[in-house]
């Protein structure tokens, strides 16, 4: 990415958020003049000067290939990797030039130097974290073994560009909106991470995906204005969603019984769980010796019918999880990687949940685990509603995938 480019991917963010101010009542007071705002006084220079400071925090966060430096160099250094190589100190951005840094991590420098201009932009912050955290995952085993000596300094790491996240190429272009680094360790891609967002409202593609509504997105309708009671459909041209009227009748599953995956009738005394061939729920025989604190039962199914306080469940030998607690719940993992760190789960993993919760108990997953979507547990003091829930883990954070919530479910 240039210097150029990620000055103006700044300017238009800082240039959205101001006329978007200047629409609301908050920015007038009570005689009509407009009150200023704190990104007024942001200029050029303060834009070069939070980019110079961005690249040499995300510099210090990781080991960006194009910045290793070995014996002989003269470069200044920015941080120590081992005893022959280092981190040197990323250029000054200057007009003209590219950012100083592997092309992978440039929006990681983007979304920072745009919180270091106004506080409230912390969004942009955690967009960063989650790129260096993608980025350290997918070169972890290539940065070893480059300092190591086993690679070549000239075996350069890969990292790919798509406009749609199915066709790639080597390097960015005008309406690529999603980016993917090859894992060195396993010779494979990481899913397609989306980092570019809408444009304003000409539908063009070109800022940083900071939006947080469905309409904001590329391939949605761009507003609900006279769209009430219409449902989402994929369009005939395969290539986005759009509103259209719903189906007459009753449509959609109303019920536990009615998904299509999930057994036809109730049976007493029955428990939910994931069937061998692993595409479907079944109801099985409750656990051999009576309640048990933690058993399991199926391939790969833990289950615990007393859990209360704070559980840590094995990410590691388990996908599947029935919970049906007695207290309070706070869930959270423990699996550790080769290099014995701990995390989460496996990268690339769904995770399947079935947690009952009927007496309103306050159950969650832990605070410090990052979750994209609606990861919230139904409860009802007078019933038995049972959540559903898929995550996918993506060696950083946590990303739904559908829930359900059953609220007839009798166990």
């Amino acid at each position: 990415m240039t210097v150029d480019a990620a000055v103006d991917i700044i300017s238009r963010i800082i240039g959205n958020t101001l006329e978007e101010y200047d629409q609301s009542p908050q920015s007038k007071d009570e005689d009509g003049n407009r009150k200023p705002h704190p990104l007024d006084i942001v200029d050029p220079d303060d834009k070069l000067f939070a980019l110079d400071m961005a690249l040499k925090e995300v510099a210090l966060k990781t080991t960006p290939a194009t910045l290793i430096e070995g014996p002989g160099s003269t470069a200044p250094e920015l941080r120590r990797v081992n005893k022959d190589y280092y981190v040197r100190v990323p250029a000054a951005p200057q007009s003209g030039q590219n950012l100083d840094i592997d092309d992978g991590l440039a929006y990681a420098v983007v979304f920072r130097a745009l919180s270091m201009l106004w506080s409230d932009y912390g969004r942009y912050e955690q967009q960063a974290d989650s790129i260096i955290g993608t980025y350290d995952h997918a070169y972890r085993d290539y940065i070893k073994a480059l300092t190591s000596g086993q690679l070549a300094s000239q075996d350069a790491a890969y990292i790919r560009f798509s406009a749609d996240g199915q066709e790639w190429h080597d390097g960015y272009q005008p309406g690529d909106l999603y980016i993917s680094f090859k894992r060195i360790d396993t010779d494979s891609w990481t899913p397609a991470i989306r980092f570019v967002g809408r444009d304003g409202e000409d539908g063009q593609d070109g800022t940083p995906c900071s939006d947080t509504q469905f309409t904001a997105l590329h391939d949605t309708p761009a507003s609900y204005s006279g769209m009430g009671g219409k449902i989402v459909a994929v369009k005939d041209s395969e290539d986005g969603v759009e509103f259209v009227d719903p189906p007459s009748g009753s449509g959609g599953a109303s019920t536990f019984l009615d998904l299509s995956d999930t057994p036809a009738s109730y049976t007493a005394g029955k428990y939910v769980a994931v069937n061998s061939e692993g595409d479907a729920l079944e109801f099985v025989d409750p656990p051999s010796g009576g309640s048990q604190s933690v058993s399991q039962f199926g391939d790969n199914v833990f289950y615990d019918d007393s859990a209360t306080g704070t559980i840590s469940l094995d990410a590691d030998t388990y996908n599947s999880f029935y919970l049906y607690p007695n207290d309070d719940l706070t869930i959270s993992f423990a699996k550790f990687d080769d290099d014995g760190q701990q995390v989460s789960a496996h990268f690339g993993s769904v995770y399947t949940f079935a947690i009952v919760n009927g007496n309103s108990f306050n159950i969650a997953f832990d605070s410090n685990e990052t979750i994209y979507g609606d990861a919230s547990i139904a409860g009802d003091a007078n019933g038995y509603p049972l959540t559903l829930l898929r995550m996918y883990y993506d060696g950083v954070a946590w990303i739904v995938v559908d829930r359900v919530v059953v609220s007839d479910y009798a166990p």
